[in-house]
């Protein structure tokens, strides 16, 4: 089999490194060199907290939307019961 070589200096070990390049809000993940830190490749980190800030900003409005209805049909049921 053949094993896979950093193309600076041929070592055989490899890690995963997690940045920030500059200018970017988000982070990346890079296949580095374990020997020397040639990065080989890069993949982009599992940003989760990203992934939901739209969906919650959408529950959040909905939230407030139920709140102002729930709130109407009491008013609506209180007026109702006084006959006006």
């Amino acid at each position: 089999m053949v094993r896979s070589k950093c193309p600076r200096c041929e070592g055989t070990s490899f890690e995963l490194a997690e940045a920030t390049p500059k200018g970017s809000r988000f982070k990346l993940y890079f296949v580095q060199c374990g020997s020397c830190g040639t990065v080989v490749s890069s993949e982009e980190w599992a940003n989760t907290e990203a992934l939901f800030e739209e969906p919650l900003a959408i529950l959040k409005r909905l939230e407030r939307s139920v709140g102002q209805l729930a709130e109407q049909v009491m008013q609506l049921r209180d007026e109702i019961r006084r006959g006006t």
